[in-house]
């Protein structure tokens, strides 16, 4: 299993490299796979240097399936600018797993007189 992350991790390396200004400069830290929405990414910060040579850190999340990486710098240590999404984490996967209101379900509650929301079954 840990060679799986090693390599997981090698591959997040190489694609954050391949986006900066200046790939030589960058420093890797808090790199973990995560597993959310039958998808896997890895997760970290990157530290590299900007066009005039100073040193910025910022997040970023890489995407297995589709071989790309996103890092939260506002095109200060890229080459191009990608919208930024943070680390998907165990919580966000049981936010969308909650059952959402049902829209043509309008029961009546007693208490308060008017229409009470049911809950869709999925």
């Amino acid at each position: 299993m840990l060679s799986i992350f090693s390599t997981e991790h090698m591959k997040a390396r190489a694609a954050v490299r391949h986006v900066l200004i200046d790939p030589n400069s960058a420093k890797f830290s808090a790199l973990r796979s995560v597993e959310a929405d039958a998808a896997r990414y890895v997760c970290g910060a990157v530290n590299a240097r900007d066009k005039s040579g100073q040193s910025i850190d910022a997040a970023f999340v890489y995407t297995l399936a589709v071989d790309f990486a996103r890092i939260d710098d506002d095109g200060r240590i890229t080459q191009l600018r990608s919208g930024f999404r943070p680390c998907p984490t165990e919580n966000d996967k049981v936010a969308q797993q909650k059952p959402g209101i049902c829209p043509s379900r309008k029961p009546f509650s007693r208490s308060l007189r008017r229409p009470a929301p049911q809950l869709c079954q999925v």
